[in-house]
């Protein structure tokens, strides 16, 4: 009998040495993901801000279109897609004359999703400076 008994008290510490793993693990690895995400919505910032920029350089009167492409690359990617409708763009142009600088800026909220966890809104934004490259 004695032995039967302390099998089953180690067949209970590792029931719940396998639930505290479970979670650490689960927390671990939903916060990786949406560290992923979020990596990922800042680089497709980061490529639609200097994308838009450039074309600003050339046709600095077609500010519409610039932020059209800020929102479609935010949009085509692949794990930051539903936050397309929340990018704020904002071009600061003084001058359209050549040689000028300007600066266009995106930024959107997230919000990380994780289980367990209270997580809060983050602003993540991406600013790209250019010179007005069109002589008239």
């Amino acid at each position: 009998m004695p032995g039967c008994l302390f099998n089953r008290r180690q067949a209970g510490q590792a029931t719940v040495e396998a639930v505290f793993f479970i979670l650490f693990f689960a927390l671990l690895f939903f916060g990786s993901v949406e560290l992923g995400r979020g990596l990922a919505l800042k680089h497709s910032l980061d490529v639609g801000v200097y994308r838009a920029a450039r074309y600003l350089s050339y046709t600095p009167s077609d500010v519409a279109t610039a932020t059209a492409m800020v929102r479609s690359e935010v949009q085509n990617n692949v794990l930051g897609g539903a936050y397309a409708p929340g990018v704020r763009v904002a071009v600061a142009m003084p001058s359209q004359s050549f040689q000028s600088a300007f600066t266009v800026r995106a930024e959107v909220d997230y919000t990380p999703v994780i289980p367990m966890l209270i997580t809060s809104r983050r602003t993540i934004y991406a600013e790209h400076s250019q010179l007005i490259e069109k002589y008239p």
